[in-house]
């Protein structure tokens, strides 16, 4: 790869706009290229999830870590799901969601296991403020017509739920869905007795 590196460069170079794909795909290349191997990244990530999930003074550090750092680690990160510890399968979820949802504010986060033993993490969120249905709920909230409309409709209206869970298989996600739904389902209605 290393003699192919001085014509990507000289690629990336092209200014017209015909050459605009070429120059493209050959920065790309580049970057892929700088990235360390799929094999020492996963090696990385894993120290850091069996450190993140120990009990040591800065376990939660590396967590922290993970969900904030810039680099790519989403096509790594879903090997962890299959992890034999059940503890690094939960941090992988937990760091999957906390970055997948980073513009998203989440509110409550439980790991669990499903009657079949997968690691299953169950997880509410807030649509973010820029979001339209958001916008529309807030500016519904404000209207002055309607004054039974109160700002936790408007709070519940915004919330969201969410369920991740690693299926080994179609056949077993056949036979578990239904528990997850029920999962689902479960928080959904307590949270609608809670407002009664």
């Amino acid at each position: 790869m290393a003699e192919l590196k001085p014509v990507l460069t000289e690629l990336t170079n092209l200014v017209k706009q015909e050459n605009s794909s070429v120059c493209l795909k050959a920065r790309t290349i580049l970057i892929e290229c700088e990235k360390p191997t799929y094999d020492i990244r996963y090696n990385f990530m894993e120290k850091m999830f069996l450190d993140g999930t120990s009990k040591s003074e800065n376990s939660s550090n590396n967590l922290q870590k993970m969900i904030t750092d810039e680099s790519a680690i989403f096509d790594v990160l879903g090997e962890f799901f299959y992890h034999t510890e059940e503890r690094v399968q939960q941090a992988a979820m937990e760091v999957y969601i906390r970055r997948a949802f980073v513009y998203y504010d989440v509110e409550s986060l439980q790991h669990q296991r499903l009657a079949h033993g997968q690691s299953c993490v169950h997880f509410q969120f807030l649509l973010p403020q820029s979001h339209p249905n958001r916008s529309y709920q807030n500016m519904r909230s404000m209207a002055p017509q309607d004054y039974s409309y109160t700002y936790r409709d408007t709070y519940d209206e915004c919330q969201r739920t969410g369920a991740i869970v690693a299926f080994s298989s179609f056949e077993e996600f056949l036979g578990d869905y239904e528990n997850v739904l029920e999962l689902i389902d479960l928080q959904e209605l307590q949270r609608i007795r809670d407002l009664v």
